[in-house]
């Protein structure tokens, strides 16, 4: 989900959104490098991994979320700044990443750049964690890996918090209902959606004509939505681009030019915070490379 106009995800109950950041590397007294990756529920500042990563790469954070999932079950909404690896340069935003979070069933969201207020949350409990494990560092990595262990057991249990009417974040946190067991799923769209799998070079076909979409989504299904100005280019509830019918049959695969509006995702979902989730309605239309033909001229209705 793109920082744009629509309000951020509402963190009201356990696992409505889970935050994420790295707190900004340092060196222990041995002189090695620290990166580590905080990944936190927000509603009850439950600290879920507190843990140094080898590279702030997606092949690394990966594997923290995964252990992460299969320990708690999985959050609706993964709310993250806008640096990698959680988000991209393609369309809407989206890295490799971001693709394995949308395949778990998990909505990736964004603050606005610069706004690191709107993860304000999660970035309180970096400021605590700072002060007391890296203020000054520990002499090696081994021991600065047992200090975020000891920290993360010490904010979860023994840390009232006003907040949560002075109860700790282990008395207030339950782990969700939605259990992940390892499995990525392709989406699955409405029928009255038109779905294209983006080819090798991060293309699909449009009307004749070849639009880039993004490299992270090779291989990927995405849902098209046909309105009275154009297409738009889903991934779940992701709202990708919208692509106007004035510019829609010139997108060609070399010039690469940026003719796809980038917009902000708009959900809306209808049941109460304790009741939502990202079950989808309808069958997957595109189970083979026959997929339905869009059209190859506008709607007779339009002009």
């Amino acid at each position: 989900m793109p920082p744009g106009p629509s309000p951020l995800s509402a963190s009201l109950l356990a696992n409505d959104v889970w935050g994420v950041d790295f707190k900004g590397w340092f060196r222990t007294g041995d002189g090695q490098r620290c990166d580590p990756l905080s990944l936190s529920d927000l509603a009850t500042r439950y600290v879920l991994r507190l843990q140094a990563v080898e590279r702030c790469d997606g092949e690394h954070v990966w594997p923290l979320f995964d252990a992460a999932f299969r320990e708690f079950g999985l959050p609706r909404v993964m709310r993250s700044d806008n640096g990698p690896p959680f988000a991209g340069t393609g369309v809407g935003g989206l890295s490799a990443l971001a693709v394995r979070l949308i395949k778990a069933g998990v909505l990736p969201e964004r603050i606005a750049p610069g706004k690191p207020q709107q993860n304000g949350r999660h970035e309180r409990m970096h400021l605590t964690l700072l002060q007391e494990v890296a203020n000054p560092p520990a002499n090696s990595l081994r021991e600065q890996h047992k200090r975020l262990r000891d920290f993360r057991r010490s904010y979860n249990e023994e840390r009232p918090h006003q907040a949560l009417d002075n109860a700790t974040p282990a008395e207030r946190y339950q782990a969700s209902p939605r259990r992940f067991d390892g499995v990525p799923r392709e989406p699955d769209y409405d029928d009255d959606r038109m779905v294209r799998r983006v080819r090798h070079n991060g293309e699909i076909k449009l009307n004749g004509n070849m639009i880039y979409i993004s490299a992270a989504l090779i291989g990927e299904p995405i849902g098209l939505a046909e309105d009275q100005q154009g297409w738009s280019h889903l991934v779940r509830e992701c709202l990708l681009a919208f692509t106007p019918w004035s510019t829609a049959g010139l997108c060609g695969p070399a010039s690469r030019r940026p003719l796809i509006k980038n917009v902000g995702v708009v959900v809306t979902p209808s049941a109460p915070a304790s009741t939502r989730s990202l079950s989808m309605s309808g069958r997957y239309v595109c189970r083979s490379s026959a997929c339905r033909k869009l059209p190859r001229s506008r709607p007779k209705n339009l002009a």
